[in-house]
């Protein structure tokens, strides 16, 4: 399980999710910061609510994507993109919505076959 920085967050955010970059594009220092503001407030959030164990700057390979989705839909219109684009086309829900929806699916799934420590009282 590698890591990703938030560096790498803010490039999968503009190249990939709101295609405000080219992928051989460098990013302007202000669009990244505002992209890793967003970042910063909506991890405290997602801590708060029980979606999101890891650091600020190691992001889980196998959750950036969601954590793009969700990011990309809050600064989308910052960079002029619409939210009525910044949907999934085949189920229909909004990038933040499938985000959370896949977040929450990754947090809930069941680790069949680990160790489980029982405590007693």
């Amino acid at each position: 399980m590698a890591n990703r920085t938030q560096s790498d967050l803010v490039t999968v955010i503009l190249v990939d999710v709101l295609a405000v970059y080219g992928p051989a594009d460098s990013i302007d220092a202000s669009d990244d910061k505002t992209v890793k503001r967003a970042y910063v407030e909506i991890l405290a959030w997602l801590r708060d609510d029980g979606l999101a164990y890891w650091d600020l700057n190691a992001i889980p390979f196998e959750v950036v994507r969601h954590i793009a989705d969700i990011v990309g839909y809050r600064v989308g219109p910052s960079f002029g993109v619409p939210l009525a684009t910044l949907a999934d086309p085949a189920t229909g829900l909004n990038l933040e919505d499938r985000g959370l929806k896949n977040l929450r699916r990754h947090i809930e799934k069941n680790y069949q076959g680990e160790p489980v420590r029982a405590v007693y009282f």
